[in-house]
């Protein structure tokens, strides 16, 4: 049983979340290969299918036959687990792959990949602040069609 003020404020604080229809729920979704977009939600004991048109997979990159062989060919040559973070547990070959494929076709020195594109939007804004400089335009179908480019770019060369 909760009893200091902290839990009791906490409590209280999540009970006006929730009354305000703003405490967030996450939905528990599987995702069988080769049914995108189509997805099993499972809530409240239950299962029931959905189309889930709002998933960052939306080309459906995850369920490519080739990022697949690529992904179980990582597997094979040991290329799981989190590792860590990258300036402690050092870098994936694969991320050093991808990001020269990311410089080049931008015609940059160099490349970054993030966890996240919200790992980004708050890295990337500090850094440009704490080095006095303006990152480039964003522009997102742009990068995204950069960034398949270079996943094709670098899965070629995985599968051949």
């Amino acid at each position: 049983m909760r009893s200091s003020l902290f839990d009791k404020c906490f409590d209280a604080a999540l009970m006006h979340l929730r009354e305000e229809g703003r405490y967030r729920v996450l939905c528990e979704l599987e995702k069988p290969l080769g049914a995108l977009p189509r997805a099993n939600w499972r809530a409240d004991g239950g299962v029931r299918e959905v189309v889930t048109w709002c998933s960052n997979d939306y080309l459906g990159m995850s369920q490519h036959p080739q990022v697949v062989a690529a992904l179980r060919k990582a597997i094979d040559d040991g290329a799981t687990g989190a590792g860590g973070t990258r300036n402690i547990g050092g870098t994936h070959s694969a991320h050093v792959q991808l990001e020269a494929v990311l410089a080049q076709l931008h015609d940059k020195p160099a490349a970054l990949t993030f966890t996240s594109g919200y790992a980004a939007n708050l890295t990337v804004p500090q850094g440009a602040e704490r080095l006095r400089v303006t990152p480039g335009p964003h522009h997102t179908d742009d990068m995204i069609a950069d960034f398949v480019t270079a996943l094709r770019t670098v899965l070629q060369q995985e599968v051949a």
